[in-house]
């Protein structure tokens, strides 16, 4: 009997150690496993970071001064371990309104979008209407921001309209000073200044708001487009054409009129917020006479002007009647393809494993044209 019950312990206590044994194995396996997937992961974000630096120096090497579009890959071991990138650096397209003109920003990626909501997502295959938020750039006081009107491996602007829109950000709920939902800019720095109308500022408080310029290389030695007093076609009369000093502004009440112009009885775009387009007054041209507009200098057949870039500056504080202003919202727009004021990244990392894959994912922007910072978002 005892024979008998020291078997069935012996059988137990094997069985046991079996069953410890393949628990210890199975243990052992599945950290194996993890740290297979760990050192994929960490290769594949490796990969990715090597691809978005060869975007950054694709970038610096070959469309320094204008913006391109660029696919291109890097990898250690083909299908097995490598990664790609995609540079969208040239204005584009709203799909969604499908108007044939171009923007800056690239529809579906400006920095407006999810101000308001910041749950809001913008997707650059349904980027929406033209002045959805998800369309527009933010530039803040003390911004400057540089858009070239040409493309990399060109050197001139090849369109026949050039506009740039301006508007002010949403009211909040509890303003009262707004034209068609946008914030009106008082004409003082003071809490509660009049504004009874939209071109209600005197000249002397009719602050500068935004400074523009176009710049580039022209034989006859002119190698800037600025406006002068008065303007022709749709904004004549806006503001009194005796006030001196209104080279290239945006002021105080151009930006608020441009709330609610209505373009419907012109040829030109077709839209609010217009504060400048090709039909404007500009400096005086020796070739072209005294009387000149954008058009005619930038795209002069005999002599046009060369590698033009639009600079835009916020260079003064604003605020309405329920308080500061903090910003302004921009879009550039043309019949021809130009440059994004800043050049996208999106990098991924590839890897395979013992019949997994692994993917890492990083996205971000740069501009080769201002002082900015490159942001950077990741995702695996």
């Amino acid at each position: 009997m005892k024979k008998g019950i020291s078997l069935i312990f012996a059988i137990i206590i094997v069985t046991a150690m079996m069953i410890m044994s393949a628990s210890l194995a199975d243990i052992t396996v599945r950290n194996l496993q993890r740290v297979d997937d760990l050192g994929s992961s960490i290769q594949a974000q490796l990969m990715a970071d090597s691809a978005f630096e060869s975007a950054t120096k694709y970038i610096y090497e070959n469309c320094p001064n204008a913006g391109c579009n660029e696919i291109g890959e890097t990898d250690i071991e083909t299908d097995i371990i490598y990664g790609d990138y995609e540079i969208t650096g040239l204005s584009a397209e709203n799909i969604t309104s499908g108007d044939g003109y171009f923007y800056v920003p690239i529809p579906g990626y400006g920095s407006a979008a999810g101000n308001y909501d910041e749950n809001y997502v913008c997707d650059p295959e349904a980027p929406g209407d033209i002045d959805d938020e998800c369309n527009w750039n933010k530039i803040y006081f003390g911004d400057s921001v540089t858009i070239p009107l040409y493309v990399s491996e060109d050197d001139e602007f090849t369109g026949n309209e050039l506009y740039i829109r301006v508007r002010t950000p949403l009211c909040d709920d509890d303003d009262w000073d707004c034209e068609n939902d946008r914030k009106l800019i008082a004409c003082e720095d003071e809490a509660k200044t009049a504004t009874d109308t939209l071109n209600g500022c005197d000249l002397e408080d009719d602050k500068v708001i935004l400074f523009w310029q176009i710049r580039g290389d022209r034989e006859d030695g002119t190698d800037y487009v600025e406006s002068r007093e008065g303007t022709t076609g749709a904004f004549i009369e806006i503001r009194d054409d005796t006030n001196p000093g209104t080279d290239s502004e945006i002021y105080t009440t151009l930006i608020n009129n441009s709330l609610s112009n209505d373009y419907s009885d012109s040829d030109s775009y077709l839209e609010n917020y217009v504060v400048v387009n090709m039909d404007d007054m500009v400096n005086p041209d020796a070739d072209q006479g005294e009387e000149n507009i954008i058009f005619d200098i930038l795209t002069d057949g005999a002599d046009p002007m060369l590698y033009p870039t639009l600079q835009i500056s916020h260079i003064q504080t604003i605020r309405n009647n329920d308080g500061a202003i903090p910003y302004l919202e921009y879009q550039i727009v043309s019949d021809a393809q130009i440059s994004n004021d800043r050049s996208f990244i999106t990098a991924r990392g590839f890897v395979k494993s013992k019949g997994d894959s692994y993917f890492w994912l990083e996205e971000g922007w740069l501009s080769q044209y201002t002082n900015s910072i490159i942001n950077f978002a990741f995702q695996n």
